[in-house]
């Protein structure tokens, strides 16, 4: 499958449905007849999701509160959707939400890309910061334009 294949397959799939509701509380029934309920912070692809401020009920067992829950897809049996959910709605807020971020990055990358010295060694951005980064690289440019200093050429 090529990579644009994935990406709409991807808009297409009931991980975009689960997708759309983060940020709304749902329940999430496990195969290990467990009931998790939680804000959703996150899904992927894979259907992975990340609760925040849940509680946690297995089918035997004592109540835990937990500020964070990460829940494998695999272990997924159902997610219990909010009563007052539009479905289409939720996905096409979704979709529009994808599609600025995708735009917005792109916009960052472009004027990245636009930038003199843009381009810095693997990791340098992330250890100094940009700045630093870029002042760095100026120096050791305007040192590789001075020559050698300090030697006797003759």
């Amino acid at each position: 499958m090529s990579g644009a294949a994935r990406r709409r397959a991807r808009r297409t799939t009931l991980a975009c449905f689960v997708q759309a509701l983060e940020g709304k509380r749902v329940v999430v029934e496990l195969r290990c007849d467990t009931i998790v309920r939680g804000e959703l912070l996150s899904a992927d692809d894979q259907l992975n999701l990340q609760l925040g401020e849940a509680t946690h009920q297995p089918l035997q067992g004592a109540k835990r509160e937990m500020p964070y829950v990460y829940i494998k897809g695999r272990h997924v049996r159902f997610i219990h959707l909010p009563g007052s959910l539009e479905p289409a709605a939720a996905v096409e807020a979704h979709r529009k939400r994808v599609a600025a971020a995708v735009k917005e990055h792109e916009r960052a990358q472009a004027q990245a890309a636009q930038r003199p010295g843009a381009r810095l060694a693997k990791g340098m951005q992330l250890e100094l910061g940009w700045q630093q980064a870029q002042q760095t690289q100026q120096q050791q440019q305007q040192q590789q334009q001075a020559g050698p200093t300090g030697m006797d050429m003759g």
